[in-house]
């Protein structure tokens, strides 16, 4: 079952919530296994990890045992140490002195 012209939500594919009876489950980078969905949820509960699709567009869909609380408190850090590359102004005036200025474009440099 492949799903296209639709808004995928990340939220939409955890558990329970996956609609495929298939699915290719990734626990390692080397180690795959084409597996039922109930024999994924089984394996996740017994770790007591989430059964996430990460790939619910590929053929067969592919998913990954995570802990999903962690995952999204990793991703909203993520988003948060992420600084904007802006520009940044400063006000010089004509009468500035030159240890001001060179403390000036110290702060400018960081």
């Amino acid at each position: 079952m492949v799903l296209k012209d639709k808004k995928i939500e990340s939220s939409q594919f955890l558990n329970e919530n996956i609609p495929f009876s298939q699915v290719l489950l990734v626990i390692s980078k080397e180690e795959k296994a084409f597996i039922s969905r109930q024999e994924a949820l089984n394996r996740a509960k017994k770790l007591g990890l989430d059964l996430f699709c990460i790939a619910p567009t590929k053929t067969p869909p592919v998913c990954k045992l995570i802990d999903y609380q962690k995952h999204i408190f990793e991703l909203s850090k993520k988003k948060k140490n992420k600084k904007e590359n802006g520009c940044k102004e400063v006000r010089i005036s004509f009468n500035i002195g030159g240890n001001d200025l060179k403390i000036k474009l110290g702060k400018i440099q960081k």
